[in-house]
């Protein structure tokens, strides 16, 4: 009985710890605490006031002023998706590639969302394809290779992502998609996506093993004969 108990116990605990983790990993939006502190452009902000944005800037208010977790009142405006406040602000002389306490940037934030609209806008506004972000240090295409999100990948690479961009844990995209795949078939072609953009097996992780030698070793016949050498 004690061993029962002692089991789920640890289960419940492993569960709570997988909750907090993935909640650590993702971008914040403001908090309540955040949002009461807001005066002049960060209230305009987050409220899409594009009237009073634009008042605030002809008076001089600070465009690069942040909150407590980081945030300007451009990325305000993206953890609300308000596009017209993003291209007002950018165009006022906002710094398009601002990041939060985090990493997140404008770009970074649309794609933990999942909302093209904002990651395309933020590209085309001037903002970084690549870099690290969260907790992970993840890149941007690492995090849709890992969550198998076709759609973002597809996208991502279109706006120039670099598919050999490495994160914080020394993993590539390619690495990404088969450490934290399945093998399944949407992993197999998210694999085949990045082959075929350029992704290059000869980069190691933190462990020292290639994608190929991972998927190999997990039985991922059809990944490991998609991945080539190089």
């Amino acid at each position: 009985m004690r061993f029962v108990q002692n089991l789920l116990l640890c289960t419940l605990s492993s569960s709570f710890f997988m909750i907090g983790l993935s909640t650590s990993l993702a971008q914040q939006a403001p908090t309540d605490n955040d949002i009461v502190t807001y005066r002049k452009l960060q209230a305009a902000a987050y409220r899409n006031d594009a009237e009073r944005v634009s008042q605030f800037v002809d008076e001089g208010d600070d465009l690069e002023k942040r909150d407590d977790g980081g945030r300007t009142p451009l990325l305000i405006a993206a953890h609300q998706r308000s596009y017209k406040t993003i291209e007002s602000l950018v165009s006022a002389g906002a710094d398009p590639n601002v990041v939060d306490n985090e990493g997140y940037g404008t770009f970074a934030i649309g794609v933990a969302v999942s909302d093209n609209e904002l990651i395309e806008l933020a590209s085309n506004l001037g903002t970084k394809v690549d870099g690290v972000s969260g907790v992970r240090q993840d890149t941007q295409l690492g995090h849709a290779a890992r969550n198998a999100n076709i759609p973002l990948l597809e996208l991502m690479i279109k706006l120039g992502a670099d598919v050999n961009f490495v994160n914080g844990e020394e993993d590539t995209p390619l690495i990404s998609a088969v450490k934290y795949g399945d093998g399944s078939e949407i992993y197999q072609k998210m694999v085949q996506i990045l082959m075929d953009a350029g992704a290059r097996n000869g980069k190691k992780d933190a462990n020292g093993q290639r994608a190929r030698q991972i998927a190999r070793e997990r039985g991922y016949d059809v990944i490991s004969a998609i991945i080539k050498e190089g």
